[in-house]
């Protein structure tokens, strides 16, 4: 090709590039190729539960009901209320994690039975909260009463209540949702289910001892 020719050949070459580009200006901006890895958005819903609230004093227990083992029988629901005694107005409702628990849970029944009868005489009853079933609470009271654990306790069965579907550790706040298991602590409830105290500790002994010096000054006062 002469020299000629390559100068006409890279002129018709520039004006239809040129002639290119002013076409696209015109038809506005290119859309984006069509990728067989693009996804359209979508939204994801999830089946997570509600964020848990932990009790605070002031609040109020709602009504709530489970089965219970009380004084040797299973009962398929009872509601917390009932479960006081007669002539007994606050409820201590003692969460903990599991009946043949090596680490707290053989602790947690002791120290209640040993302050039952110091909650009973100010006019508290202790009501037990569990994630166990109410059959496994029989199990662990036949065991602890053979072993001779609580044998030589003068002071009836105290109510147990096993929460299988988590529904009271739950709107209590006392709930483990990473287990799946009831937090060890109490909840300190008045007759008309006003929250008082509410403590979170794997020490229950201390958590009793302080529901029991807070019944002692207001009970004292007729609050």
């Amino acid at each position: 090709m002469s020299n000629s020719g390559l100068k006409r050949f890279v002129e018709v070459a520039q004006s239809q590039r040129q002639a290119s580009k002013i076409q696209r200006k015109d038809e506005g901006p290119v859309p984006p190729r069509a990728s067989s890895f693009s996804k359209s958005p979508q939204t994801h819903k999830t089946n997570l539960p509600e964020a848990m609230v932990l009790m605070t004093p002031g609040m109020h227990l709602p009504p709530l009901s489970a089965p219970a083992y009380v004084n040797g029988q299973i009962l398929p629901s009872v509601s917390l209320s009932s479960l006081s005694n007669e002539g007994l107005n606050w409820t201590c409702l003692v969460f903990y994690a599991h009946d043949f628990d090596p680490k707290n849970g053989g602790s947690v029944i002791s120290e209640c039975y040993l302050s039952h009868r110091w909650f009973s005489f100010i006019g508290c009853s202790i009501v037990l909260c569990s994630t166990d079933s109410c059959y496994a609470h029989l199990a662990w009271m036949k065991a602890l009463k053979a072993l001779g654990t609580i044998a030589f306790y003068p002071v009836p069965d105290i109510p147990m209540l096993g929460d299988t579907s988590h529904v009271v550790a739950r709107a209590c706040g006392m709930l483990n949702t990473s287990e799946g298991v009831a937090r060890t602590g109490l909840i300190l409830v008045d007759p008309a289910l006003s929250v008082h105290k509410v403590i979170v500790s794997d020490d229950i002994r201390a958590g009793l001892f302080t529901a029991k010096c807070y019944l002692t000054v207001t009970t004292r006062h007729g609050f």
